[in-house]
């Protein structure tokens, strides 16, 4: 223990003098304490000491503020959360931290190896700096609220509600600067402009984003035949304070999330859309019109008016027969895909047998290779299954093109993988034959 002692006393004794004297007690003369704060910083590097002596300014200003909050909420008796946590304190410290520009470094010396730095800042030039920066933002904000209301008056709604991004950024700035300033000032900041602080900017987005109403104008369920398009379109219309909104996507899908496809309000603000009678529960016969924002807009899609849903009841229809067969050289394909093939249309209701209507799915293989590893599977495969709809043996339409790809242990393998995996999306199929005529009464 006296040895550690008299370690102690030879090594430390000789560090702690080569602190200057002015560095544990910062002063200089010509700057008070009242009109000025202090801040020191000492390391082996002479931009890190600049960097630390800001740092101190800064946690002066911090002081400062921490001490009237507390002071207030004492005599307001406020309750246990303090206005300083509040107003968001690492958003006070974040906006202190830049907005040191005036600082001074009034002393610098170099001892021992470490350099000793003392900053000063003036409040008055500080106070007088926040204010200007304040002032400046506030006729910000007032020229784009005004210019976010032209974009309103013109229509250009997508283009109104980006511009709230920066509107609500400046304005989330602007109430911190506010904070900082009133509590540091003896006289509070007065605006050249009212209704521009983050609270008045959040009331204008909520009141623009009601201002939306995307309705129905089809009340009553239509009738659909069962895989066929509905004669009778439905009709919905997208508004804003009762004007047309154009040009905005709309996503359309069935109760089970088939997507139905994407459409675009016309300069009526509305879409017409002709489903299929596909094949679901009673209580699942909708569809769902989704609105969707596109680029910068899309943060706020969550506040867009809720997906509007459209009933369609099916009508008393049968599908005829339909023969499927697969058009492969391989033997391997047309015994692992004819199966998943024939139970992917009886599940949609069709009955699978010879007709004159026929589904050939010829299948495209553009990859097939042995990868070189070292992995159990390692048999790749890619290519897509293309879907042929035929009338008494001429096709009826477009081929339909599903892609796949599979890794597995050896092709065999790799076959079974497509046939199990694979998935007929019902709306294609439905389209598929739809255009073959094959349905009766």
């Amino acid at each position: 223990m006296l040895r550690a002692v008299l370690i102690c006393t030879v090594f430390c004794i000789p560090v702690l003098s080569m602190e200057p004297e002015w560095f544990r007690k910062p002063t200089e003369a010509g700057y008070s304490v009242d009109t000025y704060w202090f801040g020191v910083g000492q390391s082996a590097r002479l931009k890190r000491s600049i960097d630390e002596a800001k740092a101190t300014v800064a946690g002066q200003i911090e002081t400062t503020i921490s001490q009237k909050t507390i002071m207030k909420d004492t005599e307001t008796q406020t309750g246990l959360v303090s206005q300083y946590r509040k107003f968001r304190q690492s958003d006070i410290r974040s906006t202190i931290r830049q907005t040191l520009a005036n600082v001074q470094i009034v002393k610098q010396e170099n001892a021992g190896g470490r350099y000793y730095v003392m900053a000063v800042l003036d409040k008055a030039q500080y106070q007088s700096g926040l204010r200007s920066q304040l002032q400046q933002l506030n006729r910000d904000l007032n020229i784009e609220l005004a210019y976010q209301n032209v974009l309103e008056s013109a229509n250009r709604y997508e283009q109104a509600l980006i511009k709230f991004d920066s509107l609500l950024a400046k304005a989330k700035q602007y109430n911190t600067l506010l904070t900082v300033y009133n509590y540091i000032a003896s006289t509070p900041f007065m605006p050249q402009y009212d209704g521009l602080t983050l609270v008045d900017i959040q009331a204008k987005h909520a009141a623009f984003m009601a201002a939306f109403s995307f309705d129905s104008e089809t009340p009553t369920a239509i009738n659909v035949g069962l895989g066929q398009l509905a004669d009778t379109p439905v009709r919905v219309r997208l508004r804003w304070k009762d004007n047309p909104v154009a040009n905005v996507q709309i996503r359309v899908t069935y109760s089970d999330g088939t997507v139905l496809g994407d459409y675009t309000t016309n300069a009526d603000g509305g879409v017409a859309i002709q489903p299929y009678g596909l094949p679901l529960a009673a209580s699942e016969q909708y569809i769902e019109a989704h609105l969707r924002l596109t680029g910068p807009a899309q943060q706020w899609q969550a506040a867009l008016p809720a997906p509007v849903k459209s009933f369609y009841t099916l009508s008393n229809r049968t599908l005829t027969p339909v023969a499927v067969t697969v058009d492969a050289a391989d033997a391997g394909w047309n015994k692992q895909l004819k199966r998943p093939l024939r139970s992917a249309f009886r599940a949609i209701g069709y009955s699978v047998d010879d007709s004159a209507i026929a589904v050939q799915a010829r299948v495209d293989i553009e990859s097939e290779k042995t990868m070189k590893s070292y992995q159990k599977n390692n048999y790749y495969i890619a290519g897509s299954l293309v879907l042929t709809a035929y009338h008494d043996g001429q096709p009826v339409m477009a081929p339909v093109s599903i892609p796949f790809k599979a890794l597995a242990k050896n092709r065999k393998k790799a076959i079974q993988t497509i046939a199990n995996d694979m998935v007929f999306p019902k709306i294609q199929m439905l389209e598929l034959l739809v255009l073959t005529g094959g349905h009766e009464e």
